[in-house]
């Protein structure tokens, strides 16, 4: 036992030693820049700098190949702190958050066909190209939802994907996640945005969205910063234009103001639950205890005690009949048994005659006699034959 206690010891000694030689000799010197760079960055290892997570971003930085505005979700605040930890000066950075350019949910597009699998646009896609009859419409199955970790993205009540601009950081996780290449990073200070990405001819795209850009051309005649590609009319975000307002020329809806394009309006809110209406007390039943309680209403006073009045009546009278009744039988039963009396000599005789009269009167007695007569016929009838 203490054989296999000595020799642990000894192994873990030798071990301990040996790691603290190769900590010295492999030991790998951290800029400390590098160190406080990733201090700043959020840590959130989105990867849309490019590089392989916050670490990797910061030595990028230091070693000359990245740029302190690399960091999109961080902003301003976080190129402001990383241009102090390099000694370089920070330029004005424009925020650019993301934008689905579509428009078309089920309301205003025509589906091919109903999709009943998978909720997620990588597999619907691999149904037909998708159930949305036109090619390049958001297909709303929320693949972009799943990769972005801000929740600025919402799905509609008729599958369309949209982005909150205030929620938004820019991460571009969302545009690598749609398999339609929908979702594009715009300049946040521009409003206006053509929300269509079918490039077919107008005959062709009207004829599967109500709202899809049909290449009519009146957005570029009215403003300085759109241009047509196909049949798709696309903004130049690199011009601003305040100027001219192109909504109120486009035939279908497409070109709309970000902020308040009918979509948002009518879908991002915050889903409140619906007031729980209130439950209307139900009309109390009387009980008879409770009319009791109350006692009878003035209206009615008068014919209740009537009609208890009337039906006491017929009681009382019903009782002196029977009564009276009963005298008067009794009276005569006591009349007949004296005159019996006075006929019979012996005092037994009026005990004699009395059952016999009783046996008479009897239904056994007259079942019997009854028995007696048929029995009679059935001799006279045997005579007879």
């Amino acid at each position: 036992m203490i054989e296999a206690i000595l020799s642990l010891s000894g192994l873990g000694l030798v071990a301990g030693f040996s790691l603290g030689i190769a900590s010295r000799v492999f030991h790998v010197e951290i800029d400390p820049k590098v160190e406080a760079i990733e201090n700043v960055l959020l840590g959130s290892n989105c990867g849309a700098c490019g590089f392989p997570g916050c670490s990797g971003l910061a030595n990028a930085i230091v070693a000359g190949e990245g740029d302190i505005h690399s960091c999109l979700p961080g902003g301003e605040d976080v190129v402001k702190a990383l241009a102090e930890i390099m000694g370089v000066e920070a330029t004005a950075m424009e925020k650019e958050i993301a934008l689905v350019l579509c428009k078309g949910g089920d309301r205003d597009a025509k589906t091919k066909f109903d999709y009943r699998g998978v909720k997620d646009c990588w597999a619907a896609m691999q149904v037909g190209g998708g159930f949305k009859s036109c090619s390049f419409g958001c297909l709303g199955l929320g693949s972009c939802v799943k990769a972005c970790e801000y929740d600025s993205i919402v799905i509609t009540e008729d599958r369309l994907a949209i982005i909150v601009p205030e929620k938004c950081t820019g991460c571009t996780m969302c545009v690598v996640a749609c398999p339609k290449d929908l979702i594009k990073m715009v300049p946040e200070s521009q409003k206006v945005h053509v929300l269509c990405s079918n490039t077919d001819k107008g005959p062709a795209t009207k004829k599967v969205c109500d709202v899809g850009c049909i290449g009519c051309t009146l957005c570029t005649k009215k403003t300085t910063n759109m241009t047509m590609q196909g049949g798709l009319a696309i903004v130049d975000y690199s011009i601003l234009d305040n100027a001219h307002d192109p909504c109120e020329v486009c035939p279908t809806n497409t070109i709309s103001d970000y902020n308040e394009a009918p979509a948002l309006d009518r879908f991002v809110r915050e889903k409140k639950k619906p007031a729980k209406k209130e439950a209307k007390p139900k009309p109390k039943v009387e009980t008879k205890a409770d009319a009791a309680d109350k006692g009878p209403s003035d209206k009615n006073d008068k014919p209740a005690k009537e009609e208890e009045g009337k039906s006491e009546v017929p009681k009382v009278e019903g009782k002196k009949e029977t009564a009276e009744a009963g005298k008067a039988l009794s009276d005569k039963a006591v009349a007949a048994g004296e005159e019996k009396n006075e006929k019979s000599d012996t005092p037994g005789a009026e005990t004699k005659e009395a059952a016999l009269n009783v046996k008479k009167d009897s239904p056994d007695n007259n079942v019997v006699s009854g028995k007696e007569t048929v029995e009679e016929k059935k001799r006279d009838v045997s005579q007879g034959l």
